[in-house]
Parts: C-alpha cells; structure tokens; sequence
C-alpha cells in the first residue's frame, strides 16, 4: 500500500509539473493584440520577424487619431521589442493608410516626455505613405475584432449662417441630423441620414424633415500611393447619382492630384413630396495641390464644371492646428466671384463607447462652411459624403508626424 501512495504522489507531481512547462508565455504579437482589443482597437492584426514588430489597427474609438497612437504608445514597454522597429499601420474601412515607423530600442521610451525633448530623438519617428512592404503580410491574417458588420448611430448637429440682408442681418438654420453607418467589407460604406429641423430662417424648404446623405460607397488603395472613391445615392445640394474620384500623391503626400466626375439630376424632398429631374448633369474637376510639411498648410487649386454648368476656377488654403482646420477659399467662373472660409469643430467626448454591433456616438465635429454671397448658385459642388480627403483627414504622414512629436513632448 505504501509503494502504490509513493507512486501515485510521483505520478501527480510529475505530471503537474510537464503542464507548467507547457504553459508558455504569450508571444509579442499576442501582447499587442490582446492589448489594441482591450482598448477597443478593431481590424487588429500583428506580425514580428527577426527585424520589426508590424501592427496594423483601425481606429473607431478615439476622435483624433493622433491620441490613438499616443495610447498605443503607452502599451510598448509590454510589446517586447527587444531591438526590432516597431511599425504602426492605422487603417480606414479596413484600408491601409500610412505607416509609422520606430527605430530599434527607442519604443520603450518613445512615450516618455523628457526623452522627446531632444530633436535627435523625435527623428526616430517616421511617417511615410509607403505602406505595402508590410502590408501584404498583415493582409493575410485573419483581423481581430472586426470593424465589419457593425452598425453605428450618430448624431450629427448642424449650423448654417448667411450674413448681409438688409432687413434680417444674420440669417440662420439649425438642424439635428442622426445616421446610421456600416461597413460590410473593405472599403465600403453604407449610410443613410435624416434631416430634423430646429430653427430656419434660410428659405421655406428647410422647415421640413428631409432626407440628409442616403449613399453607398466603395473605397480602394490602389498602387503607386493612389486612392479611388466610387458613390452612389444622394448628395448634398439636392443631386443624386452617381460621383467618381481619383487621387495620386508625390513626395510622401506633400503633392497630389486629383480628378472627380460627377453624374447626376435634380431632386428635393418638400412638403412631404420629392420633385426631381432625369440625371444628366455632368459635373468635372481637376485639381492639384501642394503641402507645406512645416506648417501643416494646404494650398489647391481646382478647375472644372460646377452644378449649375458654369465653369471656372476655385483656390483654396488650409491650415491644420491639431483638430481643428480653418479654410479659405476664392472662386471664379463665367457667372462671377465669390469667396469664402470652413472650419470644423469638434465634438465631445474624445473618447466613443466601445464598438458594438450597435452603437451610439456624437459625430466626430460640426463642420462650417461660409460664402460671401449666399444667393448666387453658381460655383457649387456638391459632396457626397465620402470624399479622399474626409476619408484621409488626420492621416497625412508629415501631419501625423507633426503633431505625434508635439503632442509626446507636451
């Protein structure tokens, strides 16, 4: 009886002891993970080699994409980089947009304030366009935490002004308007908004509840730094149809062009009643635009045929601070001038729920938008919704750089 309790007390411990030894630590990629999930980070997909620690990420929950990779940042000294550049790659709709590149044995200390304070330090940040030598391996990997098949709710306020009638000196309109939003797959986007008046003093037709952007859009990365936006539905300025864009960037998105075609007719929801016209209205531009990387400043010049057929020329300028972008703008066609300036506002908080199936947000900002001469319809273009550049704002590599440096030394 002694010899089978000494036996079964080896058996125990032994085979106790080959299960500890089994049970490994997680590797890095596994760190990083289950770490970007746990914030509610979404397409999560990770790598390493003998070189670098890749991750890419999609951010849905933080307002202002340069705080999402600050809080990634905090979570390196848990990545176990041990020598290897650590690359961020944040995405949009699943799409790659930029790629933020550490050098060796800097991650850990990246965070850290008194370290940023030296010039030779914050050069250990790059940020460049060039995204498909680690892309192609992450693109393989099964996502975590999917953005897809979700469906967000948001809240949108919206503000419009015009200034100069003699017998009402400030005109003004106020409207809530709710979407819902989602994404089936890459790239792609369906939303549909509703218009709930608050206050109206810009004409009869803003007194009603009225459809805002119904639309379904595909976006794609294309090669050789390219991005092309197909939509479909129904825009602003009362025009529906359909509305293709293409733009190319030079020297890491410091230089772009660009070109939008636009098919589209006439409809308004009014008084409980649509009017329309058949589609048949080209519309057409063409532009370029160049960047100062110092100064986060934006210089475009377009040229085509507006809404209402008139032709001409449109310069825009805009400076970035932060979150906030101010914007003006000079027109010119065969029916006159005009002029202007935008800026957006953001909302709070900073910081959205964590993505659900459902969820309700505020709208990341009140966007602003400011003409001269409010009456005249000439020089108009409608947006669609899902723009380049909406779909690419923040995520300019020397903006991202810019403001990533500043915002680790403050």
């Amino acid at each position: 009886m002694r010899s089978v309790f000494i036996l079964l007390l080896s058996f125990l411990f032994f085979s106790g002891w080959g299960r500890i030894e089994a049970q490994e630590a997680p590797s890095s990629v596994e760190s990083v993970r289950d770490a970007l999930i746990r914030l509610g980070f979404e397409n999560v997909a990770a790598y390493e080699d003998s070189a670098d620690l890749a991750v890419t990420y999609e951010n849905r929950i933080y307002r202002y994409e340069i705080k999402a990779v600050r809080e990634i940042f905090k979570l390196v000294p848990e990545f176990q980089l041990d020598g290897k550049r650590l690359i961020l790659i944040p995405q949009k709709r699943g799409i790659p947009v930029a790629a933020i590149v550490v050098d060796p044995d800097r991650g850990a200390q990246i965070y850290r304030a008194e370290y940023m304070q030296e010039k030779k330090n914050r050069a250990k940040i790059e940020v460049n366009m060039d995204v498909e030598p680690y892309w192609k391996r992450l693109d393989r990997m099964k996502p975590g935490n999917s953005s897809f098949m979700k469906i967000d709710f948001y809240i949108h306020p919206q503000f419009k002004a015009q200034l100069g009638n003699f017998r009402d000196a400030v005109q003004s309109q106020i409207n809530l308007a709710p979407a819902v939003s989602t994404s089936l797959w890459k790239g792609m986007r369906f939303s549909v908004q509703w218009i709930f008046p608050l206050q109206n003093d810009l004409g009869p037709e803003g007194d009603d509840g009225r459809p805002g952007f119904v639309t379904l859009n595909q976006t794609l990365r294309l090669p050789f730094r390219s991005f092309l936006s197909g939509s479909l539905g129904y825009f602003s300025q009362n025009r529906y149809g359909v509305d293709l864009e293409i733009k190319k960037f030079w020297c890491n998105g410091q230089i772009a062009a660009a070109a939008d075609l636009g098919y589209t007719g006439f409809a308004q929801y009014y008084q409980n009643g649509w009017y329309y016209s058949d589609p048949g209205w080209w519309t057409y531009f063409f532009s370029v635009e160049a960047r100062s990387a110092v100064y986060d400043f934006t210089a475009r010049l377009t040229c085509g045929k507006f809404i209402y057929r008139d032709s001409g020329f449109r310069l825009d300028v805009l400076r970035q601070f932060g979150e906030i972008a101010v914007g003006f703008f000079a027109l010119k066609t065969g029916e006159g001038t005009n002029g202007g300036f935008s800026f957006n506002i953001p909302l709070f908080p900073s910081k959205r729920g964590y993505p659900r199936r459902f969820r309700v947000s505020p709208a990341v900002g009140i966007p602003f938008s400011y003409r001269y001469k409010g009456l005249p319809q000439y020089g108009l273009q409608y947006s669609t919704s899902n723009g380049l550049d909406e779909f690419l704002e923040n995520l300019n590599p020397d903006f991202i750089g810019n403001q990533l440096r500043k915002s680790l030394i403050d």
